[in-house]
């Protein structure tokens, strides 16, 4: 019994904890009707005019459950905005990356693909202008005669500036198991269909953009309006992108749910029987009103109220520094983790999850909700190709994310997971199959960018920011150029710049650029416009090139001259960030400024005072910089912090004998 009374107490912990935490925002939010004045097909009107639809999708869609299928019809209208003929129509077929386990997407990801997981578009119709076209399979990006995710269709004449093209296509999807994003989930009456129609690519300076389905990246689309309308069964509920025009009734007891939404790129939905819903209306300060709506599990329903206030924080944080969210409705899904579609954005619909035990203290499922629900900004409506660029989503969606998350919620909790589910705050030193065996409790915050750092180290300098993203080898650089890097160089220069510029930046990025396609570049001039410094050290250390940044104090010592002292300064990575240098006395600290350009530097201070020691980068301005170890130099050397913690890693080591002692 004395040997499970440390497990015991801490199972008894987690409990408490979380039913400490399950007693918080318990008020519940009444469903209303938005006002419409203000919107036009679920865009405000006052968008519309920065809107260029050019891909405009007319859909009927059927899901039949039982079979695992939907068969749908499907009127593509393309419009040529630019002044560039176009001469063939290219478009992305992503269910086919589910046909065979050779594909980019599954042989990337390791998804076995079996008759269960197995998908593709079967297509058994195409027409232009009523006549039959034919398909030409393409890769445009990597030569693989498996991966048929992207075709083109030859046109008979091309297409000129402002005339318009119409597209029919006759098409069922067989929907798998969920492998990724899409499918449905294992034991549970719930489908998510995502990137499930043709849908066509982007078409700019005379040359089509249209990417296959790569492993680790999303998408990149035109923008357009699309009118949806799906037909299910009569106990199932339809949630997807867009507003929800209305709902009939067919002869033959089948439902048929109409969506419609102008101004986006993408349209995803999802069909299941066993979801609570939970709404909320965010006001304006101009008084107009968006529609938060949640779509729950019943597992998670005691989460309701922290899905959508999630939201409706982040609304009120992008409305005082950065822009108002155009749309007229946001829907949260909260999927199953069966579904492997969590995690996700969609234009006006995103996908969550929650635990079974999720206290406060661990900030989910407020991060991953507010993460995405960001998205609809840096994705939705300024629509880079994330493809190409993905730090230009990803890497600015993580900063802001973390900035609404801190000031609505403060730095969450370090914590670990007892037997996988129960979490404990406190730091976990050593575990076995999923026990703690070297732990100490206690409320612990996460340090800014902690999170991403630890990832960050793992690989520095294997790549720059600005590389192509899908060329990118595996998952975790991957992860690492396009989450972690972008947002820790973006904190570096928010507290070199201060938080009101870094707004500035972000304000004046997302009005110029919205519902556009805009690239790295145009965002690294938008930083510079907002700045009167010349920022190019910024672009070309931060950006464009991986650099590894480490600065470190060699010594401090008098001159010799009278109240004069050297402070040796050495750049021992080839990263260049600017610096302040810190001098400690006895009565005061003394600063002084130095470009950080040369190898080392010799920086004299003027000082009464006696000397305690010198410092680089006494705040942290460069988060980027690997070891702060060798940051500060004391003339004094202490060595009470080193026997702490020596003292305490054997009294670790001496509990983790006793522990493996007892248990043989």
């Amino acid at each position: 019994m004395k040997k499970l009374l440390p497990l015991l107490l801490l199972f008894i912990y987690a409990g408490l904890s979380y039913l400490d935490s399950s007693t918080h925002n318990k008020k519940q939010a009444n469903e209303k009707s938005v006002n419409q004045d203000v919107y036009q097909d679920g865009i405000l009107k006052s968008e519309l005019s920065n809107v260029s639809s050019v891909a405009n999708y007319n859909i009927q869609v059927e899901l039949f459950p039982e079979t695992k299928k939907i068969i749908a019809e499907e009127e593509l209208t393309w419009t040529n905005k630019t002044q560039f003929p176009a001469n063939e129509i290219q478009l992305h077929l992503y269910p086919n990356a589910y046909k065979n386990r050779f594909t980019l997407f599954a042989k990337g990801r390791g998804i076995e693909i079996n008759n269960e997981t197995k998908s593709g578009v079967e297509i058994s119709e195409i027409k232009i202008d009523d006549k039959p076209v034919k398909l030409i399979y393409i890769q445009p990006e990597v030569e693989n005669k498996f991966d048929s995710t992207v075709a083109k269709i030859i046109l008979n004449k091309p297409v000129q500036l402002g005339e318009s093209l119409k597209i029919n296509f006759k098409f069922s999807v067989p929907i798998p198991k969920a492998g990724k994003r899409f499918g449905y989930a294992a034991d549970r009456n719930f489908f998510f269909i995502s990137q499930w129609f043709p849908k066509v690519g982007v078409f700019e300076n005379g040359k089509w953009i249209c990417s296959q389905y790569h492993p680790f990246t999303n998408f990149f689309s035109a923008f357009g309006t699309y009118d949806v309308k799906i037909k299910i069964p009569e106990k199932f509920t339809v949630n997807a992108t867009g507003v929800h025009k209305s709902t009939s009734k067919t002869k033959d007891g089948k439902l048929i749910y109409n969506f419609k939404q102008a101004g986006v790129h993408d349209f995803a939905w999802m069909a299941s029987d066993e979801f609570v819903i939970q709404h909320l209306i965010y006001k304006r300060k101009d008084g107009s009103e968006i529609k938060i709506k949640a779509v729950i599990l019943p597992e998670n329903e005691k989460y309701r109220e922290r899905f959508v206030r999630s939201v409706a924080n982040a609304l009120e944080y992008f409305e005082k520094y950065i822009g108002n969210y155009p749309y007229q409705t946001i829907t949260i899904v909260d999927v199953p983790s069966t579904s492997q579609s969590g995690g996700m954005e969609y234009p006006t619909l995103i996908t969550t999850g929650a635990e079974l035990f999720s206290p406060m203290e661990t900030l989910q499922p407020e991060y991953v909700t507010i993460h995405e629900f960001v998205h609809q900004f840096f994705y939705a409506v300024v629509a880079n190709n994330e493809v190409y660029e993905a730090w230009l989503d990803e890497g600015l969606t993580s900063y802001i994310a973390s900035k609404i998350v801190e000031k609505y919620y403060g730095l969450g909790s370090i914590n670990f997971k007892f037997i996988g589910n129960y979490p404990i705050l406190g730091l976990n030193f050593l575990s076995y199959n999923e026990i703690p065996l070297i732990y100490t409790l206690g409320k612990y915050t996460y340090p800014e960018g902690a999170a991403m750092l630890a990832r960050y180290y793992s690989s520095p300098n294997s790549f720059s920011i600005l590389d192509t993203s899908y060329k990118l080898p595996n998952t975790q650089l991957y992860a690492i150029a396009s989450y972690s890097k972008p947002d820790l160089v973006l904190i570096s220069l928010e507290r070199y710049l201060g938080f009101n510029k870094m707004m500035d930046i972000f304000r004046d990025y997302y009005n110029q650029y919205k519902f556009r396609h805009p690239t790295s570049n145009n965002f690294l001039t938008t930083m510079q416009k907002n700045i009167p410094e010349n920022l190019s050290w910024a672009f070309d250390n931060l950006f464009r090139n991986s650099s590894i940044f480490d600065y470190s104090v060699k010594y401090v010592k008098p001159t010799g001259n009278l109240d004069e002292h050297e402070v040796f300064i050495e750049r021992i990575g080839d990263g260049i960030f600017p610096q302040e240098i810190a001098l400690y006395t006895d009565r005061d600290t003394v600063y002084q400024n130095w470009d950080g350009k040369e190898r080392w530097k010799k920086i004299l201070f003027k000082t009464k005072n006696k000397v305690a020691g010198a410092e680089i980068d006494p705040y942290r301005k460069n988060i980027l910089d690997l070891n702060y170890a060798n940051n500060s130099y004391l003339i004094n050397k202490q060595y009470g912090g080193s026997l702490r913690l020596s003292f305490r890693w054997f009294f670790w080591i001496q509990s983790l004998l006793i522990i493996l002692s007892s248990v043989t």
